[in-house]
């Protein structure tokens, strides 16, 4: 019985769901070239990785929706190839690996009609591995 109620209710949001992620496809295609901006400038400021320096980002691919499995949040996974450099005096100065370009996917989240960021990446991930590997939490949305 509880499972027929739990399909029961995913068959009644399917339609809503649809036309929130249509919804947000829209508003991120306007908006895009602004919340990229904002993501760097909030990844630049976190100070993550320890002891290097965002140096150059080039955005590579389109974006990849997904539905947070826990909360149902939908969250844009966008792909970009990061160069870092060390710090002067810390500790990954002279380390040769830490200037190496890095695949990473940005996280951008979708929440009552408006996106945002909080400047979140997944590193040495691009978003079609984040999604494989993070499958527990993604849900890859069509």
């Amino acid at each position: 019985m509880r499972q027929i109620l739990h399909q029961f209710a995913a068959a009644c949001t399917r339609p809503l769901r649809r036309r929130e992620e249509q919804a947000a496809v829209v508003l991120w295609q306007a908006e895009e070239s602004s919340l990229k901006a904002t993501f760097l400038e909030l990844a630049r400021a976190a100070g993550k990785p320890k002891w290097l320096n965002w140096a150059e980002c080039e955005w590579t691919g389109a974006m990849r929706l997904s539905r947070e499995r826990d909360s149902g949040l939908l969250t844009a996974l966008v792909g970009l190839v990061v160069r870092f450099e060390p710090i002067p005096g810390g500790e990954m100065e002279g380390v040769e690996a830490a200037s190496m370009p890095r695949d990473t996917t940005a996280l951008f989240h979708y929440r009552k009609g408006r996106w945002g960021t909080g400047g979140r990446a997944l590193f040495n991930m691009p978003p079609d591995e984040a999604v494989t590997r993070l499958a527990n939490q993604f849900e890859p949305v069509n």
